[in-house]
């Protein structure tokens, strides 16, 4: 007898702290930190947090580190209606963040991968697969859009070796821009807090991993009489080039690129130039004529658009304007990679609007995301 309650005595002690570590009710975000640069171990004791955002607020946020094999684990989360998740870390001076994280009804878990990398100051590895500037022409005015989507060849992220600014931030991608050119809008991929000014342009400060970076700008240039032209350097090793101008009715010409048939997005003709393998150090100019003078009254009338803007309010209004809203047609190679961007920029212009709801906005917004990524489709 004494022996079976000696017998009793010693499991409960031993299931003791079994119960004590069981999962707290709720759902709960499990996940690892991988490290993808060769010869790279695992990432353990490192950092992780967990920002939650209920609506558009944000919710609060919880900190916890990697185990030996890298490993982590978020739970008891509520993972009701509204509430969004993120996980972030800082690795090597370079900031990762998850996409956002949803649970659907009756879900209770969620895994991720967070990949880092070894960091490097060489950017060796950097080349554009392809870049496409969208022009639109008004009287005295053309509004320019780039479309970049770089790549890092390495299997290191790149963060630069050149400190601008007090906050010890590096230089790692440069954008110069024609002269005379103002209205400068960040429209994809840049953070105001890494984006510096420079001589001929402005400057990023972000690091370029080895995932795809897709970022977007747009400014504005004046002309007089019926033509204007735009001279650009190439900075990074450039597969494939378009420059594209919204409708049929002008010339457009460049020494360093082929004039191409015109093509259709939507329901609308854009004359095109387009360039191959271009290198670094290249300049070229293209010439755009027939264009139409400037009106007394400084009216900008943006095709496509459906609005009028009075030259002097552009400053308060350009925001909802400053992405294209075009459907590209089959008719550029890599278009379905151009339809998502495009489709990306649509859902941002539309949620600053206030004309789609914010779950719907981040749940397409994610989809489309992932399709440049090559894991989907972006919802109808």
């Amino acid at each position: 007898m004494r022996r079976s309650i000696i017998l009793a005595l010693t499991m409960a002690l031993l299931l003791a702290p079994r119960a004590l570590a069981a999962d707290p009710p709720g759902k709960a975000i499990r996940g690892q930190v991988v490290n993808l640069t060769a010869g790279a171990g695992p990432v353990a004791g490192q950092k992780v947090t967990l920002k939650t955002t209920r609506g558009s607020a944000a919710a609060g946020q919880v900190d916890t580190t990697t185990d030996a094999a890298g490993k982590f684990q978020f739970q008891g989360l509520t993972g009701a209606a509204g509430e969004h998740y993120q996980v972030t870390l800082n690795y090597q001076t370079v900031d990762y963040s998850s996409d956002i994280v949803v649970f659907a009804e009756g879900e209770a878990e969620q895994s991720l991968e967070m990949a880092v990398y070894e960091t490097t100051p060489s950017g060796a590895g950097v080349v554009v697969p392809e870049h496409m500037t969208l022009v639109q022409v008004a009287a005295g005015t053309v509004l320019v859009e780039e479309y970049f989507q770089f790549r890092n060849n390495s299997d290191r992220a790149y963060v630069g070796s050149k400190v601008v600014d007090s906050d010890g931030r590096m230089e790692t991608l440069r954008f110069p821009m024609p002269a005379g050119a103002f209205q400068l809008t960040y429209t994809m991929g840049f953070m105001d807090c890494c984006v510096k000014p420079s001589p001929d342009g402005f400057l990023d400060t972000m690091a370029v991993t080895p995932e795809v970076k897709d970022l977007g700008y747009s400014y504005m240039l004046a002309y007089s009489g019926d033509s204007v032209s735009l001279t650009k350097t190439v900075e990074y090793p450039v597969a494939d080039y378009s420059f594209l101008v919204e409708g049929t009715g002008y010339r457009i010409s460049s020494p360093g690129l082929k004039e191409e048939p015109p093509v259709t997005f939507g329901n609308v003709q854009y004359l095109r130039l387009s360039g191959q393998n271009l290198k670094p150090g290249e300049t070229f100019t293209v010439r755009l004529g027939g264009l139409p003078q400037a009106g007394l009254q400084g009216t900008l009338l943006w095709a496509g658009a459906g609005l009028a803007v009075v030259a002097g309010a552009l400053a308060l209004t350009y925001p909802l304007l400053r992405r294209r809203r075009l459907a590209p047609a089959p008719a550029l190679a890599g278009d379905e990679r151009r339809r998502l961007l495009l489709e990306i920029a649509r859902l941002d212009d539309r949620y600053e609007a206030g004309a789609i709801p914010e779950k719907e906005y981040r749940r397409r917004r994610a989809q489309a995301k992932a399709g440049l990524q090559g894991r989907g489709r972006p919802a109808p």
